[in-house]
């Protein structure tokens, strides 16, 4: 199986670089680039090959690995780029001096969640890094994309913020001091390298365990759009550091008061030798066309060692062989490019799984068959045991093990269970082993995972951390604490008797809960796939407008608030229901080259309607049928509109929020958009990202949403930050919770990368407790997680079906007229589908098979 490079692969590989390459290769090999030139070349390479909704339309519906993330990461920071520099803002200050978190003469905000999930399929948020504490097996750390670092001093029962002080923080890799038991230093590599959530403003340092938090010599300005790959310490030297990042790689010898720029390749990882430290491997300079090189002094000098058409690499070492070294690359399309293993210290390599074995490590399949396609760019790691050089674990969509140095590998969890694989969510980004215990611990897209036995097993450790990006959120106003939220990479989550259960997958965006039956219920995936129930998620159906154009990555639509019948969606046109979304026609709003951003309809006269694009707004005072535009005749600044919100009883009085870090925060007009006020006095000048009305106040009691917090603004006051006890985070979306009495009022709060929160109103030393009188969702299946036996609880069921996660049948049944009980001992562990029917009526759940 070993093959060795040659000199004519590099040959024939240099001279066929240029073609072909998608927009990933060719913004990799630009060595600075700003987030709107590679937006032009995405954008050029999909018109170039018709893609269309992110496939190929020339080549059967190919799907084009990475759009959904670039579009994710566009609609994070197209709005909020300067349009003078075409870059984003140094919004700094904001991050690193954003207040106290404590605001005593103001309400609390409580935490709700996500804050449990099953695991397997199910998840709560990305995890980037793992970092453990050497001489105590149950305190370890663990950095996210948006949400921070987080620590555990009982092994992951439970988990604390450590960074919530600092706002909007990714966290990409994590060092502890060599001593870190006596001196408590803590380093984190800032940003979120693998879908740049959030950019990077260095390295932090903190020397308190994580309590308190300083800049260090290597800090970048967000406008910079920088990233640290990987942070790495000596092993022997505890003042010396290297980062890899997109600026070069740095060293520091003081402990990262001072760095250094040693190196100009942009190595997308980097380890050092335990046996010499004067030995340094690192993988990924796309500039220089390799993906393995090595250093034999310490970082200065470079000497490429694998040159192929890989754009990402990783490496691993185990301390017990540090002779033997182990990469894995991947190609522009994500797929497998190649693992390469090498015996003597780095002098040479051998490939000893490509291309041509047919075993697709990064692919989605459990088998490694099928296309060598995957998502490499954006997960990829590899990781050694410490004590046994033969056992190595890659990580793209699943986790594979070798036990034999390479030879052969096995799918040890996959993202649905597949096979009787263990299921553990898709998407790996950090594998590591832990000091002393030697288990396994890996971070996906869904959490924290833990092997205690090789693979065989895994225990998801990511319940009581908050970690959650949240795109929008839908609260019921039937008993507090009802909602239902929209997360990426982790579906659709539905908060119900202090309990989360997931009822849609995907990545959730906009949702509803019907304010007159909280059994209607609403939730979507990106660019408008809208889904609805109309028996608390026991079955659902697709409401989306048949013939609409793809909408935005998050597309709007909205009820009627007097007329829970009728919806409107907006795509490149705005489209309107009048049966609760059985039937749909398109108004005449819209245009073939925008899509629609926003949608309000105003509580006091359902005739008149708001629709925005980035740019625009328009009104309708007869339902949709005849539009104008409004003009602000204000100076705008190059500020795109971010929200929208009318006065619950006049339909004339609205106001609108923009996105850029300058002075212009909030707009009021209250002649029905002929003359605009300026009303962002008191606001910080960040992106404005939400605004709503407390209809119960003697005031016009207005809070926005923030990129690092709510405020609040009464009448003519000015705006009041509000945000006691909530962590400096963005802020995507408000909504109220109205109960029977005026203190019965609550505020609840969406965020990107620290889940759901909420704010009593009129209580300010109260903690809101949720409500749990409820009527429960029955489980079609139970046990879930079953061993044995499963019961199917549906009466009067026409049909029913059970399938595996390839669609293969397992058992049906014509007709169910009570409970059936069936025996699963013979099946394979894994994740199985249910459909039940009951005349035109479909009921659908996901469980799981753990013998």
């Amino acid at each position: 199986m070993y093959k060795k490079i040659t000199t004519l692969s590099i040959v024939l590989f240099i001279s066929n670089f240029a073609f072909g390459q998608n927009w990933v290769t060719q913004s990799n090999n630009k060595k600075t680039i700003s987030f709107l030139e590679e937006k032009k070349l995405f954008d050029n390479y999909c018109k170039n090959n018709k893609i269309t909704r992110g496939y190929f339309e020339e080549e059967n519906k190919k799907k084009l690995n990475g759009w959904k993330q670039f579009k994710r990461r566009e609609n994070n920071w197209l709005n909020q780029i300067d349009p003078e520099t075409g870059k984003l803002p140094n919004y700094t200050k904001y991050i690193l001096n954003s207040g106290s978190l404590e605001e005593k003469k103001l309400p609390t905000w409580k935490c709700l969640g996500t804050n449990s999930s099953l695991g397997g399929y199910a998840g709560i948020g990305r995890i980037n890094c793992i970092a453990f504490n050497p001489n105590n097996s149950n305190e370890f750390f663990a950095g996210t994309p948006g949400g921070g670092l987080w620590k555990t001093t009982n092994g992951g029962v439970n988990w604390i913020p450590l960074t919530d002080q600092i706002a909007s923080i990714g966290v990409s890799s994590i060092v502890l001091d060599k001593n870190y038991q006596e001196n408590q230093t803590i380093y984190i590599a800032t940003g979120d390298r693998d879908s740049k959530d959030t950019p990077s403003i260095g390295v932090l340092k903190s020397i308190d365990g994580g309590r308190n938090w300083q800049t260090t010599g290597l800090s970048f300005m967000p406008s910079e759009e920088k990233y640290i790959y990987k942070m790495i310490n000596h092993p022997k030297d505890p003042a010396i550091l290297y980062a890899a990042t997109s600026a070069g790689l740095f060293m520091t010898q003081d402990k990262a008061n001072n760095w250094t720029l040693i190196s100009q390749y942009r190595f997308n990882d980097i380890e050092i030798s335990s046996d010499d430290p004067n030995i340094l491997y690192a993988g990924g300079a796309i500039e220089q066309r390799g993906s393995i090189f090595v250093s034999i002094d310490k970082g200065y000098n470079w000497e490429t060692k694998i040159q192929d058409k890989s754009i990402r690499t990783a490496i691993a070492i185990s301390p017990a062989e540090p002779k033997i070294i182990y990469a894995i690359s991947c190609s522009e399309i994500g797929g497998l490019y190649g693992i390469y293993k090498s015996t003597n210290s780095g002098d040479s390599f051998d490939q000893i799984l490509g291309t041509e074995e047919n075993l697709f490590l990064l692919n989605w399949d459990p088998d490694g068959y099928g296309e060598n396609k995957g998502q490499g760019w954006y997960d990829l790691t590899i990781a050694a045991n410490p004590k046994n050089a033969n056992e190595v674990y890659v990580g793209g969509i699943n986790t594979w093990k070798t036990n034999d140095g390479g030879e052969t590998w096995k799918c040890v969890n996959h993202w649905t269970g597949a096979d009787g694989i263990a299921p553990v969510h898709a998407d790996k980004h950090e594998m590591v082993f832990q000091p002393k215990t030697n288990f396994f611990f890996e971070g996906n897209d869904g959490g924290i995972y833990k092997s205690e036995n090789g693979g065989k097993t895994w225990i998801d450790l990511t319940n009581t951390m908050i970690i959650s990006q949240i795109y929008r959120i839908g609260v019921g106003n039937d008993v507090l604490g009802h909602c239902i939220c929209g997360l990426q990479d982790n579906g659709t989550k539905l908060l119900q008797n202090k309990n989360w259960n997931d009822v849609n997958g995907g990545d959730g965006m906009e949702c509803y809960i019907d304010k007159e039956n909280p059994n209607t219920q609403y939730a979507s995936i990106y660019f408008g796939s809208i889904v609805k129930t109309n028996s608390n998620w026991e079955n659902l159906f697709s409401i989306t407008p048949e013939g609409a154009q793809q909408g935005a990555w998050i597309t709007p639509y909205a009820i009627d608030p007097n007329n829970r019948n009728t919806i409107y969606a907006g795509y490149n046109y705005l489209w309107k229901s009048i049966d609760g979304g059985v039937s749909w026609e398109k108004t005449k709003r819209g245009s073939n080259y925008v899509k629609l951003k926003n949608i309000e309809i105003a509580p006091s006269n359902s005739d008149v309607i708001l629709v925005s694009t980035p740019s625009y707004v328009y009104k309708s005072t007869d339902g949709g049928e005849t539009w104008k535009k409004i003009s602000f005749k204000l100076s705008l600044k190059g500020a795109k509109i971010n929200g929208i919100c009318f006065k619950h009883d006049d339909s004339d009085t609205f106001w609108v929020t923009f996105n850029l870090y300058n002075s212009i925060g909030v707009f009021e007009t209250t002649d029905g958009g002929n003359n605009w006020k300026d009303i962002s006095k008191g606001l910080p000048n960040i992106p404005i990202n939400d605004i709503v009305q407390n209809k119960t106040s003697k005031n016009t009691e207005l809070f926005v949403g923030t990129e690092f917090g709510v405020y609040r603004k009464k009448d003519d006051d000015t705006w009041e930050r509000y945000s006691n006890k909530l962590p400096n985070i963005k802020i995507t979306e408000l909504e109220f919770y109205y109960g029977e009495t005026q203190e019965e009022v609550y505020l609840f709060a969406s965020t990107y990368g620290r889940g759901l929160w909420m704010c009593p109103l009129y209580k300010i030393d109260a903690v809101p407790e949720l409500s749990s009188n409820l009527v429960e969702r029955t489980p079609l299946v139970s046990p879930n997680p079953g061993n044995q036996y499963i019961n199917i609880q549906s009466k009067n069921a026409t049909y029913a079906i059970i399938r595996n996660i390839k669609g293969i049948p397992y058992w049906s049944a014509s007709r169910i007229d009570e409970n059936e009980t069936i025996n699963i001992n013979s099946w394979p562990s894994g994740t199985y589908f249910i459909e039940i029917y009951k005349k035109n009526n479909r009921k659908h759940e996901t469980f799981i098979i753990n013998h």
